[in-house]
């Protein structure tokens, strides 16, 4: 016999007007995920006290790390997919048994990286520092032991996909309040003491607090406990469910972690075009991350919001919710790119751009974020079936639109001599492939009918 929840918690936080129930848990999750950036922000500001060979090694070691922030984020993201969709069941022991079977699939992936960082962290900080031994050092240093204690991350990332699936996004968010104020502190105070590897340290303390805290109030806040978020007691394996959760995590991992693996091929590339040239896209491809984690943001909350829909058996529904956050998205990233196009010089100077670069900037700014727009509602149609758990398509999208075309556009232009508008040109190009691709599969309807593999 399912067990349900009680009739009064049927009433979720997320009902109501679809326009109200979307802000609900899209400003928290926006808030949170630029609270996360804003942890290895802080790391760099006080590894940058340490010398620019410190500061180099370290910044290879972030981009690193950054890789494995959006890796995990695709655990998140299988969470997030069944403890929505058993919560919009009212079926309280799913959502125990779900929430820890991602713990130990999450465990079983922190022990892959922890070996990874144990015996690897020095060759990988050779590649990433292109065989600079002296900066290489630095960037282990940092590198490994956030390696070694990516759990940590996971538990963290797990709690926070948690309470944001069950409609209460604000308890994470304020957890990462509180996580940056640790960090800020301890960096200055263990860098003091152990260097670069203090900056790690002090990031791995602040967000294991983070992950104690929200255990702590899994088990004590009411809204929490009848929900049925906590760890399942007694606890019955089921190789269904594991299997289930890791063939909804793995692809949503992979479609994760492509926008940085382009980024980072895309700028190894982009160096045949002079060093003004990759300046300016380095400016402007944070720049428009900005903006794309905002409408990011608004598709996380899509996929809660579809993930408790079909988990209640509206259908209806959850294509309603679809269709009015494209539309706000649409919006929303529209505004964005008037702000960039027509404040693009402002923008590139407040980050040091000039001469060439700036050239180079204006001609980005004048194209790839009206094109943005498009990335914003591929974003919801994407995670629209991420949370039905399919998350296949997605990553398929991503591969095609943020890898395969604009890198193929780069190569063509540096064998033929074009120009650097024309890599541009390709990128957006890729921007709209991606939208396509993810538009079609959203209205083929295949996620209607996915079900999860459950015990």
């Amino acid at each position: 016999m399912t067990e349900t929840a009680p009739a009064d918690s049927a009433k979720k936080e997320t009902s109501g007007a679809v326009l109200k129930t979307l802000l609900i848990l899209a400003i928290p999750i926006i808030l949170g995920n630029l609270l996360e950036s804003v942890t290895e922000i802080v790391d760099m500001h006080f590894i940058g006290t340490l010398g620019q060979t410190v500061m180099a090694g370290g910044s290879a070691a972030t981009s690193v790390t950054a890789l494995l922030l959006t890796f995990l984020l695709g655990l998140g993201v299988a969470v997030a997919a069944y403890v929505a969709r058993a919560h919009g069941m009212h079926d309280i022991r799913l959502v125990s048994q779900a929430l820890s079977h991602a713990f130990i699939f999450g465990l079983i992936i922190a022990v892959i990286l922890a070996v990874i960082g144990i015996f690897f962290s020095d060759q990988i900080m050779l590649m990433m520092t292109k065989g600079n031994a002296e900066t290489a050092v630095h960037g282990v240093a940092y590198l490994r032991p956030m390696l070694v204690s990516c759990f940590i991350l996971a538990i963290l990332f797990i709690m926070t996909c948690a309470f944001q699936a069950i409609g209460k996004p604000v308890i994470p968010m304020l957890v990462l309040v509180g996580v940056n104020i640790f960090n800020a502190i301890l960096n200055p105070a263990l860098i003091s003491v152990f260097g670069i590897a203090g900056s790690a340290y002090a990031t791995i303390i602040a967000r294991g607090l983070g992950g104690v805290a929200m255990i702590v109030l899994m088990y004590t806040l009411p809204s929490a406990k009848k929900s049925g978020l906590r760890f399942a007691r007694p606890f019955k394996w089921s190789g269904k469910l594991f299997g289930g959760i890791a063939t909804v995590a793995i692809p949503s991992a992979v479609q994760g972690c492509i926008r940085n693996f382009g980024l980072m091929i895309m700028t190894a590339l982009i160096a045949a075009f002079g060093t003004a040239t990759v300046a300016a896209y380095g400016v402007c491809t944070r720049t428009d991350m900005i903006g794309l984690m905002i409408g990011m943001g608004i598709a996380e909350a899509v996929c809660v919001l579809v993930g408790q829909s079909l988990g209640e058996g509206r259908v209806d529904k959850a294509v309603r919710t679809v269709k009015f956050a494209a539309i706000f998205n649409a919006v929303i990233m529209g505004i964005i790119a008037i702000i960039f196009t027509t404040s693009a010089p402002a923008i590139l100077t407040f980050f040091g751009a000039t001469g060439d670069a700036m050239s180079v900037g204006l001609i980005w700014m004048s194209m790839v974020p009206l094109a943005s727009i498009l990335m914003g509602i591929a974003f919801t149609f994407g995670f629209a079936m991420n949370g039905a758990g399919m998350t296949w398509p997605g990553m398929i999208g991503a591969i095609l639109g943020q890898v395969l075309i604009p890198i193929t556009v780069t190569v063509l232009s540096i064998a033929n001599g074009w120009p650097i508008a024309v890599v541009f040109v390709g990128v957006c190009i890729g921007i709209v492939a991606n939208f396509i691709f993810d538009f079609a599969f959203y209205k083929s309807g295949i996620w209607k009918k996915h079900t999860l593999k459950v015990a």
